[in-house]
């Protein structure tokens, strides 16, 4: 998924605290390092790209990623995905910060 397709959202609205809430209220519910996490994560983690806060923005896919890791394995499909779409974004987000 490329930087720059996610430019529609920002925090205008205010919505930034909830994305957060809901990474907090999954964690707290399920455990930080379960696959209930993930999803919120990954919301959290667009939102975080978009608005230009590209390092909070990789830690949380870095945390999805070493969630998936653990929970489905180094050999799965969307532990693989998700390695190979943090090396992406890593790449892209040094383009932009350069």
């Amino acid at each position: 998924m490329a930087l720059m397709k996610f430019n529609a959202l920002n925090d205008r609205d205010g919505s930034l605290p909830h994305f957060r809430a809901a990474v907090a209220n999954a964690e707290k519910g399920y455990g930080a390092n379960t696959g209930a996490v993930v999803q919120p994560l990954l919301n959290l983690a667009k939102v975080m790209l978009v608005m230009k806060r590209y390092d909070e923005g990789l830690a949380a896919y870095k945390k999805v990623y070493d969630i998936r890791k653990k929970s489905l394995g180094a050999d799965h499909s969307d532990t693989i995905e998700t390695q190979k779409l943090l090396e992406k974004l890593e790449s892209q987000i040094s383009a932009v910060k350069n």
